[in-house]
């Protein structure tokens, strides 16, 4: 059941991207072809499963995209991240004095 809430949410985020969009259309989808308006014994014969389980594999495959594209910008981040440090060593003075010093006018 969390899954049709899911479907029938929007894609939440500072905007829209390539991948959440085509999880979020899969989603819908998948939805829409599994819900049958039919007396209950007659739901399973008129739902669409190939169409579900297609739906929900082409959804799965473009949320790894997206968190491979996240990982790969993560360990970039982290690496400018590293430099940004090493840089804020160097420039910042030693406790013993090892820096400049300010002159006194």
């Amino acid at each position: 059941m969390e899954l049709y809430h899911a479907a029938t949410s929007s894609p939440r985020g500072p905007g829209p991207t390539f991948h959440s969009i085509h999880i979020y259309n899969s989603l819908n989808r998948a939805s829409r072809k599994s819900f049958v308006r039919a007396a209950k014994p007659l739901r399973r014969l008129l739902r669409n499963q190939g169409a579900v389980n297609e739906s929900l594999i082409d959804a799965l495959y473009h949320l790894s995209a997206q968190t491979q594209e996240m990982i790969e910008e993560m360990s970039e981040l982290q690496g400018r991240l590293s430099t940004l440090q090493t840089q804020i060593r160097l420039l910042r003075p030693e406790a013993g004095g090892a820096g400049p010093t300010p002159t006194l006018k």
